[in-house]
């Protein structure tokens, strides 16, 4: 589920527009010309059960990579990308690059400031300790720092110690959970 949407040109984030601004943009007639950012298929305006607002594909996209995701992943990318937003950084949500050796990436949440490059990423679902190793030595050679926010199940047996290579910061959800613990 989306945080951004193209209209005309302008990027809409939709944890920035206030309620009566969201409301205003789903009863407007411009909202036909809502386009998602990641293949510029039509977009449109929802509101989850918690009261998230979203931006989601208006039809099923056969061209579009984009997949699903879960309200709590949802809710963890507005939480951190509003946390950036809040200090200051440059924040675009699904961002998206390439490495130095044309390798594509989409972050979940890239945040810019100045000539740094920071990619937030929210990992709820199941991820080999390799697979992270990868995709952050992916975001390394795009001069991306890169930072995971993760279920605190996400791991069986031993649970990695965050380090400067790798920065994980392990998140707690209970049952009902609309306010993430990060711990």
């Amino acid at each position: 589920m989306p945080l951004r949407a193209d209209l005309e040109g302008e990027t809409l984030l939709s944890f920035s527009m206030s309620g009566a601004e969201w409301d205003a943009l789903k009863k407007s007639n411009r909202r036909a010309l809502l386009k998602m950012p990641c293949c510029g298929d039509r977009s449109v305006a929802k509101t989850s059960r918690l009261g998230k607002q979203y931006f989601s594909h208006y039809r099923k996209s056969e061209s579009c990579d984009f997949e699903s995701e879960s309200k709590e992943h949802l809710l963890l990318k507005e939480v951190v990308a509003v946390a950036a937003s809040q200090s200051g950084w440059e924040v675009i949500p699904e961002g998206s690059g390439e490495s130095n050796d044309g390798q594509q990436w989409r972050a979940d949440v890239l945040c810019k400031k100045s000539k740094a490059s920071i990619a937030l990423e929210v990992q709820l679902s199941k991820q080999s300790l390799e697979e992270f190793k990868a995709r952050q030595d992916r975001y390394k050679r795009s001069a991306v720092r890169a930072a995971w926010f993760v279920g605190k199940s996400q791991f069986h047996h031993s649970k990695p110690s965050p380090s400067k290579d790798l920065p994980i910061f392990y998140v707690d959800w209970e049952a009902g959970c609309t306010n993430p613990k990060v711990l």
